[in-house]
């Protein structure tokens, strides 16, 4: 990530995504 404020975004946003698919 390019960006420090996008990093945790995007940790956030996958960490769902895993959730949901699990």
């Amino acid at each position: 990530m390019a960006h420090a404020g996008l990093e945790p975004a995007t940790f956030a946003l996958l960490a769902r995504r895993s959730n949901q698919l699990s």
